[in-house]
């Protein structure tokens, strides 16, 4: 099998080995991300110092994450829309004598649901539309809010575990969701949803994790 050089310790190693034998460094991450290695091999070798925090990955989810909302919403219009044209038959069928007036109350509540719906689904398509994430040297991040904004963020050094999920849908249009398992107290599991390629994006930030597990200072902006 082909030899490759160990972007950690320069030892030599298989090119199908999934991390190296002599130090650990995931030689699979760094295979998917040509990136990865290029930068490990260009750190300058000695103890860990401050390295400064650099943009590695930016995304936004899908909006295919809100399919299921959209169904929903299609059925309860289609319900409504049966409903304004089909008044006055049911009143006449229930033998109502002021069947105008029951067949009108009927055609504006109807009105007036369909569109809280129309509303309630293009209010979380912009809700959606504004969330942002982004994986740093340091840290992942999702920033949201359409007029406040939050920022939640797990430090790379605490990552425990990744992993990735893919729904049949999902998948034909090749997103899917990435979950980070840390023991951050106040962020035990981040899920970035509905996210381009999740099984490199994985890959990435386990990749990044190690990196991090190697150094002992950062540099931070706000």
């Amino acid at each position: 099998m082909p030899l490759i050089e160990c972007p950690e310790c320069k030892a030599q190693v298989s090119d199908s080995a999934p991390t190296c034998p002599k130090c650990g460094y995931p030689i699979a991450s760094a295979r998917l991300h040509p990136a990865v290695v290029a930068a490990a091999a260009a750190a300058p070798a000695g103890p860990p110092g401050i390295v400064e925090e650099k943009p590695v990955w930016r995304g936004t989810p899908s909006l295919l994450i809100l399919v299921p909302m959209f169904l929903k919403a299609a059925a309860v219009a289609l319900v409504l829309v049966a409903a304004m044209l089909y008044a006055s038959d049911v009143a006449k069928l229930l033998g109502l004598k002021e069947g105008g007036a029951f067949a009108h109350t009927v055609v504006l509540a109807a009105w007036t649901l369909l569109i809280a719906t129309v509303l309630a689904v293009a209010w979380r398509v912009v809700v959606v539309k504004c969330y942002r994430y982004s994986l740093t040297t340091q840290r992942v991040r999702w920033e949201r809010g359409v007029v406040a904004r939050a920022l939640d963020e797990i430090d790379l050094r605490v990552v425990d575990d990744t992993d990735y999920r893919q729904g049949v849908i999902q998948r034909v249009f090749g997103i899917g969701d990435v979950e980070i398992h840390s023991h951050n107290e106040d962020l035990p599991l981040l899920r970035l949803r509905g996210v381009r390629d999740p099984r490199n994006l994985r890959e990435l930030i386990r990749a990044e994790a190690y990196a991090v597990s190697q150094r002992s200072l950062f540099m931070r902006q706000a």
